[in-house]
């Protein structure tokens, strides 16, 4: 009879000092590694228990104990149901076990993979999200798929099936996660070859970063003082469609994203110990860089406006789709035909900054990118946009225009 084992074991540290974690499967002294995707520092480790030691001070010690003991876990079940099968016990039984089980369908193997992130810290709620939607098409193209089936025709497949139902853009979005996910299967072994290898992806379209201009700007802050301020009765729609231009107007004038404006709390508000004026002070979610934002007058005017009903100061949270809609309707009230989105609002502070002559530098940091060649991409529509309206100078038109009018 086989004398098999399971244990967990770990390899000599990389040069950051970190030790990768493995299901060590030991078959009459004959020993495989499988991976489980974690890695320690060596201090972390207890070696005669051949386990993690949770009370060590490891950040999410304990989730990952938990992950690697679950991993453990599976091959366990597995080698005990290969012996209720009566099927020989050996390495590559194991393997293509693990390969063809019901829990390594894709859709599925990429869900636990978001949510394992999600819940170690590792994702946003608003990246999670994001994923969860791709992997609602990766079920919905091919729910039966296993992770060791996939090939460059089903992805191929998988991308026309986007392409039929999304944008170019948003197709390559999509493809993003997936190709996270099938690396991290490369990594674990459960996939030999990888795809994206064998296809060429769809090149997005070239997609023009709007803006609205100064004088746009102004109109919709008009609008907001004339038509929104101060009231707070209303119909539901009207209340969503004033909470959203609350929120544009915020982005427009301190540059912060959605996320951020979501986390935004009164107390993020400080005040210059210099006499200065009131500032942000906020971390930001997607880089996790923290940024200071003086208030203009125009700001603090908006902010004054807003009731404060607990920390947030954005408490009610609106749909995607809904501030999608409702800033159509805005834009279409002070005549803009421009396709504006959120993000629009964070594209437009850094335009109106450098219109207005501010130094690149500083721009840059008020955005709070860590790269000014992002800042510079603004740079560029403010200068491609003065060529287009410069072929609006023209001194014998405006000459013939003004003689027209004289007689």
């Amino acid at each position: 009879m086989k004398k098999i084992s399971v244990n967990l074991a770990i390899e000599r540290p990389n040069r950051e000092g970190l030790c990768s974690i493995y299901v060590r499967v030991t078959i009459d002294r004959r020993k495989k590694d499988f991976p489980t995707g974690k890695k320690v520092p060596l201090k972390f480790w207890d070696a005669e228990k051949r386990t993690l030691r949770v009370s060590s001070g490891l950040p999410n010690a304990q989730l990952i104990k938990a992950t690697i003991e679950k991993r453990k876990n599976e091959f366990e079940a597995i080698i005990t149901q290969l012996e209720l099968q009566g099927k020989a016990v050996c390495f590559d039984t194991i393997a293509n076990f693990r390969e063809t089980g019901s829990n390594k369908l894709f859709w599925k193997y990429c869900e636990d993979h978001t949510q394992s992130r999600l819940d170690s810290g590792q994702l946003s709620p608003n990246t999670a999200n994001s994923y969860f939607v791709c992997i609602g098409h990766l079920k919905a193209y091919s729910p039966n798929i296993q992770t060791c089936d996939l090939t460059g025709d089903w992805l191929e497949g998988f991308q026309n099936f986007l392409l039929a139902r999304c944008s170019s853009r948003s197709t390559r979005n999509y493809l993003k996660p997936v190709n996270k996910w099938v690396n991290d299967a490369m990594r674990n072994r459960d996939l030999e070859r990888n795809p994206f290898d064998r296809i060429d992806l769809v090149k997005s379209e070239n997609h023009e970063r709007e803006f609205l201009s100064l004088e746009e700007l102004t109109q919709l802050d008009a609008l907001y003082w004339s038509d929104y301020s101060g009231k707070e009765k209303g119909s539901r729609s009207f209340k969503a469609e004033k909470r959203v231009l609350e929120m544009f107007l915020v982005g427009c004038y301190s540059g912060l994203r959605k996320s951020d404006i979501l986390a935004l709390l009164w107390d993020h508000i400080k005040i210059n110990s210099k006499g200065m004026g009131k500032y942000f002070q906020i971390k930001q979610v997607k880089t996790k860089t923290t940024v200071k934002i003086p208030l203009t007058p125009k700001l603090e005017a908006l902010l004054d406006t807003f009731p404060r009903n607990g920390f947030l100061v954005f408490p009610e949270k609106v749909a995607n789709q809904t501030i999608a809609r409702k800033l159509k309707v805005l834009c279409q009230k002070i005549g803009v035909s421009k396709e504006i989105t959120f993000h629009c609002s964070r594209h437009t502070f850094a335009t109106a900054c450098l219109t207005m002559g501010m130094p690149l530098e500083v721009v840059s940091k008020l955005c709070g990118h860590t790269d000014i060649a992002t800042t510079k991409i603004y740079a560029r529509l403010i200068d491609e946009r003065i060529f287009d309206e410069m072929e609006k100078f023209d001194l014998d038109g405006y000459s013939k225009r003004r003689l027209r009018k004289v007689k």
